[in-house]
């Protein structure tokens, strides 16, 4: 995934990390790094190379 899809999936990412810390209460650190997982199996990255 390339250019502007990319872009308006990052700034969703984005959005939804500020709902689970600010509305859910979610712990930043945990928000962070389940966004950044999320954000890798969207984006299309191998499984293998996140791990």
């Amino acid at each position: 995934m390339t250019g502007i899809p990319l872009i308006i999936t990052f700034v969703i990412s984005i959005v939804i990390m500020i709902l689970a810390i600010s509305k859910f209460k979610v712990h930043p650190f945990l928000a962070i790094m389940g966004i950044a997982l999320l954000l890798a199996i969207v984006v299309g990255i191998p499984l293998v190379d996140i791990a």
